[in-house]
């Protein structure tokens, strides 16, 4: 079984890109794709594609569209491989949520090059918080950093750096409510535990460290990715190790990378339950993903083991009582789909991406609308760019605000330019009599 090999969101096998035709024929099958795979009904209603944001510079392998964040105004859009005067910084880019027009764009203070500026992205207040894994502390040190501007001018207000900055990825995913910002590093380091991985609760205003929490049983050079994903949801602090092995766990048998989410109380910063997934196996990837709602956990494991293969699951969980509500395997699935590498949630709908799926071509992707209430799909959207749809990673990264559904293909063509990427808006149409 292999491991996912896009938690450095690079293109996998570019060498099978399909030929490109005209950007006529293009928007011709990007149409006839929308008609026929992009709508859906049920009760009433009718989602559908409303439109994309697109790469203002574009330039290969930007990864536009890597990181994204959404309130009622804007949209936050992260490209950790975007050039800045001819260094690879990263940038992230706010647009306009009704314009699609671009706004500001936001850069590290003191590029080096190779920060990956904009791979994790979300808004404290109405500041814009981004995550540079590989930004320099004030020592120098790569270990990462997290920035924090002022939502209106782009300012730079704060600057975040790993509180054990022996190694790591500081940055590597980030997750706000009120002024609780929580940092993810799965690369995290001590004196005597090596990449166990570790998350970091701060006052998001005054960049006070409120909490640090580290694997509950770590083992030296574990690489159980503790601080993947992060993400806030009833009273708790949710921490994903997909990476980790069920011993980790549980303490029981061990199988390698089943992988687990931990829940710390807000608050306090104790240990409230692990979850994992009910029949746990070898390569799950269990939390890869997270998105929560009250005190409900969506739970993405992109390389569940079944029939076929990596073809991936997700999971609701309630965190107060751990109960597993409903478990998530549409029919159909294929062989390294990879269902559950993005999950989000918006009212009533769940939007998990599958971005190995190959109906628009290999690797093109797919993402799956479900009736959050029921646990029910509604519908399966494929790329909207099935002529050149070849390892666009449709689905690899989704957000939702509202009603309002956000979708990355980070290796999308726009402007002739190959993959720099490309972020498509999924809206809800009231029916019309």
């Amino acid at each position: 079984m292999k491991t996912p090999c896009r938690d450095d969101r690079r293109k996998p096998a570019p060498g099978r890109r399909t030929v490109k035709p005209s950007p006529h024929w293009r928007w011709a099958c990007i149409m006839f794709w929308v008609l026929a795979e992009c709508s859906l009904s049920h009760a009433g209603e009718e989602f559908h594609i409303t439109g994309s944001f697109v790469n203002p510079s574009p330039m290969v392998f930007d990864g536009f569209g890597m990181a994204l964040a959404a309130n009622a105004s804007v949209v936050v859009i992260g490209a950790p491989h975007a050039e800045s005067h001819g260094v690879e910084t990263g940038e992230a880019y706010v647009y306009n949520l009704q314009t699609h027009r671009l706004r500001i764009t936001l850069r590290p203070p003191h590029p080096k090059g190779g920060e990956l500026f904009g791979w994790a992205v979300a808004f404290l207040g109405s500041d814009y918080v981004v995550g540079a894994p590989r930004g320099s502390d004030r020592e120098g040190r790569s270990t990462g950093a997290v920035y924090r501007f002022h939502g209106e001018t782009g300012a730079l207000l704060m600057t975040l750096t790993s509180p054990t900055p022996t190694a790591g990825t500081f940055g590597h995913a980030v997750a706000v409510r009120g002024d609780h910002l929580v940092v993810g590093d799965p690369q995290a380091s001590t004196a005597t535990t090596f990449y166990t991985g570790a998350a970091f609760v701060f006052d998001g205003r005054t960049g006070t460290l409120l909490h640090t929490f580290y694997p509950p049983r770590p083992i030296r050079r574990s690489q159980g990715r503790f601080g993947h994903a992060v993400a806030l949801v009833g009273k708790y602090v949710a921490v994903s190790a997909p990476l980790a092995s069920s011993a980790l766990a549980d303490g029981g048998s061990d199988r390698e990378h089943t992988g687990a989410v931990y829940l710390f109380h807000e608050k306090t910063g104790v240990l409230h339950r692990v979850l994992q997934a009910p029949t746990p196996a070898a390569y799950d990837y269990f939390g890869w993903a997270l998105a929560g709602q009250g005190d409900f956990l969506l739970v993405g494991a992109l390389g569940q083991v079944g029939k076929p293969p990596e073809s991936g699951a997700a999971y609701l969980f309630n965190v107060e009582t751990g109960q597993l509500i409903h478990s998530l395997y549409p029919d159909g699935l294929q062989q390294g789909d990879h269902f559950g590498e993005a999950v989000a949630w918006a009212g009533r709908w769940w939007l998990i991406g599958a971005p190995g799926d190959d109906t628009a071509g290999i690797d093109a992707g797919a993402v799956y609308l479900f009736d959050g209430t029921a646990g029910t799909l509604l519908s399966k959207i494929v790329n909207p760019s099935p002529a050149e749809g070849a390892a666009d990673l449709f689905g690899a990264i989704l957000e939702a605000y509202d009603q309002h559904f956000f979708v990355g293909a980070p290796f999308d063509e726009h402007d002739s330019i190959p993959d720099t990427g490309i972020v498509y808006q999924l809206g809800r149409r009231e029916p019309s009599f």
